[in-house]
């Protein structure tokens, strides 16, 4: 495995297509979410160094098959690596799982768990996926020295619980789904569509940028850096989400933290916290 002083964080792909990111530190490595097929899942992870027998755990945010695509779930579970998820979604996955190998479900609550030697805490967040759907926080190391690693996707309206949940993080990866002018003018996609899965439950440049606005107001310590993910295709464009979470954070005073932005069909940037 790959050597690293303290932890990295590396976006394999946002999007509706699919969604996995893969973080690591010198003792363990762990996915989140595993929207991929399990051929490009693993030529992903070859990529950085790794394989899937060198992840202590995979997290799954919510059952929609961008975010847990069935037949990587079982590539894991052929190599035994458990998946930790909460109990709705356990429920809602095993529907679609063959018998051929046997899962490795971890579900939690509210209570912090450990994988491997990363502490993790979830928040819930509002979407339209059955079996509901959450956020997590991933602490990497002990004491003043440890690493805050938060994540949020398909939340809707933002409230101030996710705001609260993603303070003093070092790194945040946050969704920046449509812009507000875009979704508004033609699309392909139909408008019953818009006012029932987009509108409430996917959020907005203006959402993202507000949150993110909070966090650094409200912070002991700053982001080094925020991914943004899921930038739809219809309805939005990398510059135009890039550019509105960073003027809103410059403008405030928050020169300092990068904003970087994720793909579709190429991995983001890997951000080293040392």
């Amino acid at each position: 495995m790959i050597e690293s002083p303290a932890v990295s964080v590396s976006v394999l792909r946002s999007s509706s297509s699919g969604n996995s990111t893969l973080i690591w530190n010198s003792k363990h490595a762990i996915l989140v979410d595993c929207g991929l097929g399990p051929r490009v899942t693993e030529g992903l992870l070859a990529s950085l160094g790794f394989s899937i027998r060198d992840l202590s755990g995979v997290l799954v945010t919510h059952a929609h098959n961008d975010h847990s695509k069935t037949t990587t779930l079982e590539r894991f579970f052929r190599h035994e690596i458990p998946v930790y998820c909460i109990p709705g979604v356990k429920r809602v996955v095993l529907r679609s799982l063959s018998d051929k190998y046997k899962p490795q479900f971890r579900t939690f609550s509210k209570v912090s768990f450990m994988i491997g030697s990363f502490r993790v805490t979830s928040f819930p967040v509002s979407h339209d996926a059955e079996g509901g759907c959450v956020g997590f926080c991933i602490f990497s190391g002990v004491g003043a020295r440890a690493k805050k690693i938060s994540l949020v996707t398909d939340y809707g309206m933002p409230d101030g619980r996710i705001a609260e949940s993603l303070l003093d993080s070092h790194l945040i990866l946050i969704a920046s789904n449509y812009c507000s002018r875009m979704i508004e003018g033609p699309s392909p996609v139909p408008e019953y569509v818009k006012q029932r899965h987009i509108l409430p439950y996917q959020p907005s440049n203006d959402h993202c940028a507000g949150v993110l606005l909070h966090v650094a107001r409200s912070s002991a310590v700053l982001p080094e850096a925020v991914y943004l993910l899921h930038i739809s295709k219809n309805h939005n464009t990398i510059e135009r989400a890039v550019s509105h979470s960073q003027d809103t954070l410059h403008a405030a005073g928050y020169r300092q933290i990068r904003i970087l932005p994720t793909y579709r069909d190429s991995s983001s940037e890997t951000t080293h916290l040392k």
